[in-house]
């Protein structure tokens, strides 16, 4: 379902480096902790801390309409190899945009197009997506993840 209000802008995903991380600590830790998703505050110290030796990869989600640059929310990803197989494993970890943003079908799809491309040059053989938003199970069904691991095989 597309929101009404149709957004001014382009979106970007933009991957932080470690310096970047350093220097939005503050509102990175505060954005993290406003999504409601981790009740202890050492946990989302413990990503910011992941982020800074490659450990977890944060993405800026932003609109740019001129000189204006909305953000708009936060992806975590990290790559792992499996135990026994070991390949290699792209996993989206974090997601949540700000509170009052609005992101299209169209957009979202972007953003997921843009994060399978870099998978597939980690050389990553599979994707998977943990998500409890209804909205974000129907646009990985779309890309063809599978509805109880939302993984999908490169």
């Amino acid at each position: 379902m597309e929101p009404e209000e149709k957004p001014q802008g382009e979106l970007h995903l933009t991957k932080l480096e470690p310096a970047d991380i350093l220097m939005m600590w503050d509102l990175l830790f505060h954005f993290l902790r406003s999504s409601g998703l981790y009740r202890n505050p050492l946990k989302i110290v413990q990503m910011l801390l992941d982020a800074m030796i490659w450990r977890l990869e944060f993405w800026v989600i932003r609109r740019f309409d001129g000189d204006n640059i909305e953000f708009i929310g936060l992806m975590g990803t990290q790559i792992y190899k499996t135990p026994y197989t070991e390949e290699c494993i792209f996993s989206v970890v974090h997601g949540n945009i700000r509170e009052g943003a609005v992101v299209t079908t169209k957009e979202w799809q972007q953003v997921y197009k843009a994060l399978i491309r870099y998978a597939r040059g980690k050389n990553a053989a599979a994707v998977e997506i943990f998500s409890v938003n209804p909205r974000v199970q129907r646009l990985l069904s779309g890309f063809g993840f599978q509805p109880s691991a939302y993984k999908k095989e490169l």
